[in-house]
């Protein structure tokens, strides 16, 4: 990808002085270059969706990425939880299954995000013990 911007320069003799001005605004931008501008244009977060049992973690990862796909390693990354009842995020993206429900974690970075959606399920019962065996249940 390239991304080429052309100036323009309009001159006005005024009094016997040249005047001129530019518009326009730098160089040419390529992908993959030294002129590639490091600003993060997205967020790209790991997974995308996540079925968790209460309890359960998971660590999420996020890159940020220039608008040539390219990453942004000096690029800080902020994470949040819409429901942290149901699903908490700590500093650095584990996220912890806290009760049944469905909620999404975001990562944020320099004013760009991607979310998850993290759904919670409950732990299912392995076994029902009754006991004294057999169990008497009196009517009424």
């Amino acid at each position: 990808m390239s991304l080429r911007i052309r100036f323009q320069v309009r001159s006005l003799l005024a009094g016997g002085f040249l005047l001129s001005a530019i518009s326009g605004c730098g160089a040419d931008v390529t992908c993959g270059s030294l002129t590639e501008p490091l600003v993060v244009a997205s967020v790209d977060l790991a997974p995308t969706t996540l079925l968790l049992r209460n309890g359960q973690t998971r660590q999420f990862s996020a890159t940020p990425l220039t608008s040539c796909n390219n990453p942004v390693s000096d690029a800080s990354v902020t994470w949040s939880s819409a429901d942290p009842t149901i699903a908490s995020v700590s500093p650095t993206g584990l996220v912890t299954a806290v009760r049944p429900g469905v909620t999404s974690v975001t990562a944020h970075s320099e004013g760009k995000s991607a979310a998850a959606a993290v759904t919670v399920t409950a732990i299912p019962v392995g076994k029902v013990t009754v006991s004294p065996t057999p169990a008497l249940v009196e009517q009424g």
